[in-house]
């Protein structure tokens, strides 16, 4: 159905992926709202998240021990302190459909700053959609998409091990979920290829592999059971 705030189409979600307004009440009635018009909000085929795996690939840290990284996230290049070091202002003010559209530019900005290989700058506007996500969840819990891009923004805030945290929790309470296991898979893929610990390499990896089987256990035809299909065949 779509979105009766926004126009999004948000399939069968229980909040709309885009607004995060509560679908129920229009789904009971049975009425669904006309497609978002053109220049409304963005629309995400398979949801808000990028894979992880696309984030690493971009910087080739294949081969780069995990504490370095860690370092490069949390403290920024060059190390502590000067402005690649000052956080990014979030403010955690307003509505739930306010600070889910705001999390959502944060992190919007995360994954470009990624892309073009800036990942101090990466790091800090994933922490502070991290957090205006954590303020959204406080207000309206239960949107497993809002909770999975909170987890990736986690991811690249350089939170590692609170990413994965945060994506159990979406999935303990959700476990249907497909696109949260597909997520959790990529986040332990990349987890994976960071360590120099080969027995903590084998356990990630052999976690990733039980997440898309998960993925495509849901529902093998649809977009996440064939991503995740896909990354279980380019891991034989």
């Amino acid at each position: 159905m779509y979105c009766p705030e926004c126009g999004e189409d948000a399939g069968e979600a229980k909040f709309c992926p885009e607004c995060g307004t509560d679908l129920q009440p229009a789904r009971e009635a049975r009425v669904d709202a006309p497609a978002a018009p053109q220049g409304g909000p963005r629309k995400h085929d398979d949801g808000r998240r990028v894979s992880p795996a696309l984030l690493w690939a971009i910087i080739g840290v294949v081969a780069v021990a995990v504490v370095p990284v860690v370092l490069v996230f949390g403290r920024g290049v060059g190390g502590s302190g000067g402005s690649a070091a000052t956080p990014i202002a979030a403010d955690t003010s307003g509505s739930y459909r306010e600070l889910v559209r705001r999390a959502n530019g944060l992190y919007d900005q995360a994954k470009a700053a990624a892309q073009v290989n800036d990942m101090a700058t990466g790091q800090r506007y994933g922490q502070a959609a991290a957090t205006v996500y954590e303020a959204a969840w406080k207000k309206q819990p239960g949107d497993p998409a809002v909770g999975t891009d909170w987890a990736t923004a986690l991811f690249y805030a350089g939170e590692f091990d609170a990413a994965i945290q945060r994506a159990d929790a979406v999935l303990a309470a959700d476990p249907g979920f497909q696109k949260g296991w597909v997520n959790k898979g990529d986040l332990l893929w990349d987890l994976a290829r960071m360590t120099q610990d080969q027995d903590q390499a084998a356990q990630y990896l052999a976690q990733a592999k039980t997440a898309y089987r998960r993925a495509v256990n849901l529902g093998p035809a649809t977009k996440a059971g064939m991503s995740a299909a896909a990354q279980l065949e380019s891991l034989k």
